[in-house]
């Protein structure tokens, strides 16, 4: 199974104009048998970060 992980949010943030770091981890996956987010921030961050790393897929529910 092919996995693609893409980190959304963070501790810090490098290099990254416009993304917002806070006190936690997220990770976009995309598989073939469907997505999943696993975040253990504040949830501050994730709609912003999903912006501005343009992952078309994501929808906050």
């Amino acid at each position: 199974m092919k996995i693609k992980a893409t980190i959304v949010s963070e501790n810090c943030v490098f290099h990254l104009p416009g993304a917002v770091a806070e006190h936690g981890l997220s990770i976009f996956m995309e598989t073939e048998g469907g997505n999943d987010l696993p975040d253990t921030g504040q949830g501050k961050a994730i709609v912003n970060n999903a912006l501005v790393l343009e992952i078309a897929s994501f929808s906050a529910t």
